[in-house]
């Protein structure tokens, strides 16, 4: 498939992805749609209005703006940085989706959530086929998302890995437990400025607005790559480190 064919059927696809969620009374947050079928797709939860947005009617005038899915905040780059710096090599792409797609307010996220994914996961079936290469690999993020996959009748092998969400802060420190002496020699090997500059290349490949360039990179700034974030990206180094080392048996 072509350029053109593929951006024509993901566009297709993205449709669907607007009508259910106009459907089930939610907004669509679209995603970074890459340039060809990717060798990793990365399935998270569904999207919240989180940090990039204060209500509906704000996460509204952002999208007329030109948001795009899993741009905004730090911990989310941390998962840019993992994939791109540890993971994709030799011009390797990936992609990242949710399973829901429509967004909502985080207290509201467990509420029907099972009810909700088997009512989106006819078209994550759509989208990981036509998204991935034939022998692309999957990565789940959140056992919420893992454990309903692997209720399902899914085809392919996936890799769970550690949510980024701070209501997760608890578990990133045990990969980190595990692994001492790399990880305090990880420690010193990223800084803030690495995750900034390779935030300018996940939002150049995105291609938003300035106004939405200079907003995202405006609050990454404010942040900081505090220890609990440098664990969080050592759990995502060691995970993709174990594929990689697999792929070459």
């Amino acid at each position: 498939m072509n350029h053109q064919d593929f951006q024509k059927a993901y566009n297709e696809l993205e449709v669907k992805m607007r009508d259910l969620a106009k459907k089930d009374d939610e907004i669509f947050i679209p995603f970074i749609v890459p340039y060809s079928p990717v060798d990793y797709i990365f399935i998270c939860m569904e999207p919240s209005f989180g940090p990039w947005a204060k209500n509906r009617e704000d996460a509204e005038n952002k999208l007329r703006d030109g948001h795009i899915n899993f741009l905004d905040g730090y911990n989310a780059m941390i998962l840019h940085y993992a994939i791109r710096n540890y993971l994709c090599k030799n011009g390797q792409s990936y992609y990242i989706t949710d399973l829901a797609k429509g967004s909502m307010l985080v207290k509201d996220a467990n509420v029907n959530r099972i009810a909700r994914y088997k009512n989106w996961y006819p078209i994550l079936l759509e989208e990981i086929n036509l998204v991935g290469t034939t022998d692309v690999k999957v990565f789940t993020v959140g056992t919420a998302v893992t454990s309903f996959i692997e209720s399902q009748d899914f085809s392919r092998k996936i890799t769970p890995l550690i949510h980024y969400s701070q209501v997760a802060v608890r578990h990133w420190d045990k990969i980190a437990q595990q692994h001492k002496e790399s990880f305090e020699t990880f420690q010193n090997t990223v800084s803030h400025e690495d995750i900034l500059n390779n935030a300018e290349d996940v939002i150049k490949s995105a291609g938003v607005s300035n106004i939405i360039r200079d907003r995202i990179l405006s609050n990454l700034g404010k942040g900081s790559l505090t220890l609990p974030r440098l664990k969080l990206m050592f759990n995502y180094k060691v995970s993709f480190e174990s594929v990689a080392s697999k792929s070459k048996e």
